[in-house]
C-alpha cells in the first residue's frame, strides 16, 4: 500500500476546441489525484473557451501544468509536446471529452506495484455525446487479450485513453517518427519490443464516440490504409534500429 501511495503519476492530456466536454473529464480527473501527482496539457491553439476552462480548473484544484501552442501542430505532435513535460515516473494519457472512473489511477497505480510491466492498458466503456452506452466495450469479456508486435502492423490494439506506461519507455519513443498512424499506436509498439504489456479486464472510463472525435469509427479509403501500413513497416525499422543504438550506447 506504501509504494502504491509514493508512485507518482502524469496525467498527459491534449486538448483543441473542447469546451463542451472538457470541464466533466477534467473534474473525473482532478478529483481522484494524489499530491505528488500532475496533469499536463497542452492545448493546440484552440479557438474556443477551451483555455479559459484550463485556467479555472487549475486555479481550483491545482497540480496542472498548462502549455498552449501558438499555432497548430496536430494530435500526434501535440502529445509528444505534452509527454516531454512529464515529470513523474508513469505516464497515463488522457482525452478531452471522456469520464474516467473515479478508481482509475489507483488501479494503474496498483497494477504497476505488483508487476515490473512497462505498458498497463484498461477496458473502456464506448458511449455516445451523452453518455448513453451504445456500443459496448472496447475489448470483449469474453476472450483473454493478447497484444503482440506482429498483430501492431495490421491492427492497433493501444487506445490512447486505455494506456498508462512506465516513463523509461520515452528513451526508445521520443522523438515521434515521422508520419506515425497514431501516437497511440507508435507507443504500444515500443513498449512490446522491449517490455511486458498488462491488460486490466475491468472498464475504467467512459470513452466518449461523438463527431467532432479526433479518431472517429469509420472506415478509411483502402490506397491511405496501405500507405499508412507501409509507413508503419518502416517506423517499426527506425524502432529496432533506435534499440540497438541506445544498447550499444549503453554497453
Amino acid at each position: 500500500m506504501n509504494e502504491e501511495k509514493n508512485l507518482n503519476i502524469s496525467i498527459c492530456m491534449t486538448t483543441y476546441n473542447g469546451e463542451l466536454f472538457l470541464s466533466e473529464q477534467l473534474r473525473s480527473i482532478l478529483s481522484q489525484i494524489h499530491d505528488g501527482d500532475e496533469l499536463i496539457v497542452s492545448d493546440d491553439n484552440s479557438t474556443d473557451s477551451t483555455l479559459e476552462i484550463l485556467t479555472e480548473f487549475n486555479n481550483e484544484y491545482g497540480n496542472m501544468h498548462i502549455f498552449s501552442n501558438k499555432e497548430n501542430i496536430g494530435v500526434i505532435k501535440n502529445f509528444e509536446k505534452a509527454l516531454l513535460h512529464c515529470k513523474n515516473d508513469v505516464i497515463v494519457l488522457s482525452d478531452q471529452d471522456d469520464v474516467w472512473f473515479d478508481t482509475k489511477l489507483d488501479r494503474f497505480r496498483g497494477k504497476f506495484v505488483e508487476n515490473s510491466s512497462l505498458m498497463v492498458i484498461s477496458n473502456a466503456i464506448i458511449v455516445n455525446e451523452d453518455l448513453n452506452i451504445e456500443f459496448g466495450l472496447i475489448f470483449s469479456e469474453k476472450k483473454k487479450e493478447k497484444f503482440s508486435l506482429m498483430s501492431q502492423v495490421f491492427h492497433n490494439k493501444f487506445i490512447g485513453c486505455c494506456i498508462a506506461f512506465n516513463k523509461e519507455l520515452l528513451e526508445l519513443a521520443l522523438p515521434f517518427p515521422g508520419n506515425i498512424s497514431m501516437h497511440d499506436w507508435w507507443l504500444g509498439t515500443c513498449a512490446l519490443y522491449i517490455g511486458d504489456v498488462s491488460y486490466i479486464k475491468e472498464p475504467l472510463l467512459y470513452y466518449r464516440r461523438h463527431s467532432s472525435n479526433t479518431s472517429p469509427m469509420k472506415r478509411r479509403d483502402m490506397k491511405i490504409v496501405i500507405k499508412s501500413k507501409i509507413y508503419d513497416i518502416f517506423n517499426i525499422c527506425i524502432m529496432m534500429k533506435r534499440r540497438l543504438d541506445l544498447l550499444l550506447r549503453n554497453y
